[in-house]
């Protein structure tokens, strides 16, 4: 069984691959960022830019 996450983050965003990739590049290097205790959601709403491909690099 796996351990489920402390802190669920979804992000909603249309066409914003750069604001996306600030905000993933943010959550990364916040202090007490710990990777197995934190869960991120990108729902892109079926952007036309890069933004599934940064959400899946993030």
């Amino acid at each position: 069984m796996s351990k489920k996450p402390l802190l669920t983050i979804a992000i909603p965003t249309y066409n914003r691959s750069s604001c996306l990739a600030r905000l993933l590049d943010s959550i990364i290097q916040q202090e007490n960022y710990c990777h197995d205790e934190l869960e991120v959601i990108v729902c892109d709403n079926a952007s036309t830019d890069e933004t599934a491909r940064i959400a899946k690099s993030g």
